[in-house]
């Protein structure tokens, strides 16, 4: 493709960032997952079990991820945009819905309950990262693994989450 092809369609390289992160990133994500992340007629651990085998089958491929890798390792700006879009849309949220079933008080999660979330979160998306880019053996029953995850961050986080 060349470069005035590519400027006839995106009049910035900008534009050209945006439309990439709307295709790769955000056509991914379904809007039933707000939802089901928030759905307080079912238990917590039941949601998350949900949310993470939906959303791991949308973003474990080897195109996603090595996208995603690449473009963090260039220092492209959609990293961060999804990053701050994971923290709000799911770890904030799973945080929120951890204090509420705990009858805890409800507030916005401290950096450290943040980053116990992230441990979770990143470990999942880790499993997927050595399935998918360094085609190393793991655990072929991802929804145990998942399970496994959730229990060890429940089991956990209320160790961190304070009133």
């Amino acid at each position: 493709v060349t470069q005035p092809l590519l400027y006839r369609y995106f009049p910035s390289k900008g534009d050209l960032i945006k439309e990439v992160y709307q295709t790769v990133y955000l056509n991914r994500w379904r809007d039933d997952w707000d939802t089901l992340l928030c759905d307080r007629n079912r238990p917590l651990r039941d949601r998350l079990q949900e949310f993470y085998e939906a959303y791991t089958d949308a973003i474990f491929n080897r195109e996603w991820m090595r996208i995603f890798l690449f473009s963090g390792l260039k220092g492209v700006e959609i990293n961060r945009w999804y990053v701050g879009l994971v923290k709000e849309r799911i770890l904030a949220r799973i945080l929120t819905e951890f204090r509420h079933e705990e009858g805890m008080n409800e507030r916005a999660p401290t950096a450290e309950e943040l980053e116990f979330a992230w441990v979770m979160h990143g470990g999942i998306f880790y499993y997927g990262i050595r399935k998918h880019i360094y085609e190393s053996p793991v655990l072929e029953d991802k929804s145990r693994m998942i399970c496994d995850a959730l229990n060890v961050f429940l089991n956990g986080v209320g160790d961190i989450a304070t009133d």
